[in-house]
């Protein structure tokens, strides 16, 4: 079942430009890694653990146009 990234990609853009947020209003946000599911886990940690060509690979096809028809149409 698809998971809900729009908290997590929140904290995302502010961790890349905190200067530009006055504040938080947080409300059902999955601000922890287990709230993410675990599909995204397996791709997800290592590339937070450490930044390559190779562990960012899976990331950027998980969150592509055909990672997410997967996640819509086909993971039940």
């Amino acid at each position: 079942m698809p998971e809900d990234y729009g908290g997590p990609v929140g904290f995302r853009l502010f961790t890349q430009r905190p200067e530009g947020v006055n504040g938080f209003i947080i409300q059902n946000a999955n601000a922890y890694i287990e709230g993410v599911g675990d599909a995204p886990k397996k791709v997800l940690l290592s590339l937070w653990q450490k930044r390559t060509a190779e562990t960012e690979q899976p990331a950027r096809d998980f969150v592509s146009l055909e990672g997410t028809r997967h996640q819509w149409l086909v993971i039940k």
